[in-house]
């Protein structure tokens, strides 16, 4: 949701929009399991999930994002966590127009393939 200050008409995103854009955007890169929340965050515990697994620093008009992921076994972990990145800043500066000048890529946790898995791909 957009919110113009009346004194300005500037238009206002608020951090959990940012938050949001960028947990889908990384969701959506080849070897990315899934967003996860920040160790040791109990600051957000009412927050949505996103929000708790995306920290947002606003410095004037850019910004410096921090993601924490967990990957599918069997990816590079560098080259998921590159594509995270291109695919993160990308995103929120096409939708926010907010300027992204790092996206801090955290690769907290692995996926491992159950024998249900193995399974379902040899049928």
């Amino acid at each position: 949701m957009e919110f113009k200050d009346k004194k300005t008409n500037n238009v206002v995103i608020s951090e959990d929009v940012i938050a949001k854009v960028a947990s889908i955007a990384a969701c959506d890169v080849a070897g990315v399991a899934d967003v996860v929340e920040k160790p040791y965050n109990f600051s957000g515990i009412f927050k949505d999930r996103a929000a708790n697994s995306v920290t947002i620093n606003i410095m004037g008009k850019s910004a410096i994002i921090d993601i924490y992921v967990k990957l599918n076994e069997g990816f590079k972990v560098q080259n998921v966590a590159e594509d995270v990145q291109k695919a993160v800043k990308e995103q929120v500066q096409n939708m926010t127009g907010t300027v992204v000048t790092k996206v801090n890529v955290h690769v907290c946790d692995i996926e491992l393939k159950t024998e249900e898995d193995d399974q379902e791909q040899d049928a």
